[in-house]
């Protein structure tokens, strides 16, 4: 299942985008947020000010945001303040819900740039794109890291002559252990271990290009609307 990376382009018009505009130098991380109704939205931020300025000021900012309410400050820290607050305009959360993405804190917010890490079937990945997109976000894809979950794709016969294949050496460069061996180990017909294994090779593989396709949708870059 591909874990990605994507920067998002929240827009000046974006309450988030243009308060983190405003602030260069603070750092707003999204640690929790949960839809109220279809169009409103309860968060959790940390603000922190990485060039030592003055928090006071965000969060009065924050307050006089016609589409930000009920703002309160949890804890006030040196340099860190703990922010719950409500909005009519949660960023980035119809986009997710549309695509059938969960949210995964935090969510990092500088200069108008939400940077956030996904965990989804590829398909559900490229739909985020689309998503992004109908919404007017830009965006880009900063990492894509694949794994595939070998107890969705092979049987539990294949994925016990595959262990222990991996285990014996049988893959490493050059072989510990023969084809032979590994049937021997395993007491099973060389020929059935061998057709075990091209069976979970053939798996793999296959699982491996379709997830590949899937992601090939989401794209490099997005850019906002029909862009």
């Amino acid at each position: 299942m591909p874990r990605a990376t994507l920067v998002v382009d929240l827009g000046p018009e974006s309450w988030i985008g243009s308060l983190s505009r405003s602030y260069p130098g603070t750092v707003f991380r999204l640690l929790a947020a949960i839809p109220l109704t279809d169009a409103d939205g309860s968060g959790l931020f940390s603000v922190a000010a990485e060039d030592g300025g003055d928090l006071d000021a965000v969060v009065r900012d924050l307050r006089g945001h016609a589409t930000v309410r009920d703002v309160e400050v949890l804890r006030a820290g040196d340099g860190e303040r703990l922010v719950a607050f409500d909005t009519s305009e949660p960023f980035l959360q119809e986009a997710l819900r549309n695509a059938g993405v969960p949210f995964e804190p935090p969510v990092t917010v500088r200069g108008g740039e939400a940077t956030l890490s996904v965990t989804t079937p590829a398909d559900r990945l490229s739909s985020l794109g689309d998503a992004l997109r109908a919404a007017g976000y830009g965006f880009r894809v900063a990492a894509v890291h694949q794994r595939i979950d070998g107890a969705s794709v092979l049987t539990d016969r294949q994925s016990t002559v595959v262990a222990r294949a991996v285990e014996a050496g049988y893959y490493d460069t050059p072989r510990e252990c023969t084809l032979s061996g590994l049937a021997e180990e395993l007491d099973r017909a060389k020929s059935t271990v061998s057709e075990t294994l091209h069976r979970a090779e053939s798996n793999l593989a296959k699982r491996y290009v379709s997830d590949r396709s899937a992601l090939a949708g989401l794209g490099t870059a997005g850019g906002r609307g029909g862009e």
